[in-house]
């Protein structure tokens, strides 16, 4: 499995993101869809030859409205 694919089985299956945005999660670009919706993407990856490894950075979008700032932060 790779990383990309963690990320969305996370978050496709943890009940408190689920609750807010259902299945609407989508890797790179979300399509014209139901809001909110959250949408992530790879921005960067660096090899690190001194160490032998892959860094990388995500963004995640979190699109849309929710009833009160409370429903985000927990």
């Amino acid at each position: 499995m790779n990383l990309k694919t963690a990320i969305f089985e996370q978050l496709t299956n943890d009940p408190a993101i689920t609750a807010i945005v259902g299945e609407r999660v989508y890797r790179t670009f979300a399509p014209e869809a139901t809001l909110p919706f959250i949408s992530f993407q790879r921005i960067t990856a660096v090899n690190q030859n001194d160490i032998d490894c892959m860094t990388e950075r995500y963004q995640f979008d979190l699109v849309g409205s929710v009833e009160s700032d409370d429903t985000l932060e927990g």
